[in-house]
């Protein structure tokens, strides 16, 4: 009996041990598995935080060859702009402001908005000052429609647009100033009347627009070559800013 007893406390035991080491086998592996677990998750982490940073890293090296790119192109026809007043500075009349006499009871007229002043011949005023134009009409009591005289911030479109309603054109090229003064004259399709067309340059950049209606037709010296070389133009730092 006690011989059995002593066989099943053996067998007891031998299966507690055996128990206790596969339970413990169980743990560590459990255990291991859970590090193994973590370790990949770390990984994962630290591969999809790899990957963002690369992906920033192209997108900025991108922006910054875009940018780059865009400069280049700046300075390119910045350049091509330099060039083409360099040549028709060569060409360009220099004109000189008339003598006090000519000028005997002209009025000062100046735009702060587009930072021009002028002189303009008695019997005329100012119909509109802002920063979209500068607009002088003929004195009329009647209130039609005078003005012969427009400045605005200078605009391709509608340089173009003045342009295709003239015929005849004839280049003209002027220094006033620091500033070039260059454009065409021509004739108007239906009434023949003589309009000039004008842009204002100054360091690669064209600034303004003029458009002038030669109302003054008696005059032996242009009017409007003497309203032109009067004008003067505010320089800061704006006026290279405004390109095209």
């Amino acid at each position: 009996m006690r011989k059995s007893i002593s066989i099943l406390v053996g067998i007891l035991l031998g299966a507690i041990a055996t128990g206790l080491g596969v339970g413990l086998f169980l743990f560590k592996a459990n255990r291991d598995r859970q590090v193994l677990v973590n370790q990949l998750e770390s990984i994962t982490v630290e591969a999809q935080k790899s990957r963002e940073e690369n992906q920033q890293a192209i997108e900025s090296a991108n922006e910054k060859l875009i940018t780059a790119n865009i400069e280049v192109t700046k300075a390119q026809e910045l350049i091509k702009a330099l060039q083409k007043e360099r040549d028709l500075l060569a060409e360009a009349e220099i004109l000189e402001i008339p003598s006090t006499r000519v000028l005997w009871g002209w009025s000062d007229i100046v735009s702060l908005d587009q930072g021009i002043s002028l002189k303009i011949p008695s019997g005329n005023s100012v119909e509109s000052n802002d920063n979209q134009t500068l607009t002088i009409a003929k004195d009329n009591k009647f209130k039609t429609e005078s003005y012969w005289l427009s400045i605005m911030p200078y605009s391709a479109g509608r340089e173009e647009e003045a342009l295709s309603s003239l015929m005849d054109l004839e280049q003209l090229s002027y220094v006033v100033g620091e500033r070039l003064i260059s454009g065409y004259q021509g004739k108007t399709k239906i009434d023949n009347e003589t309009i000039y067309v004008l842009q204002v340059r100054y360091g690669g950049a064209t600034t303004h627009l003029l458009w002038i209606k030669d109302v003054f037709p008696w005059k032996s010296r242009s009017t409007v070559i003497d309203i032109i070389s009067t004008m003067q133009f505010e320089t800061n730092n704006s006026d290279i800013a405004l390109r095209y």
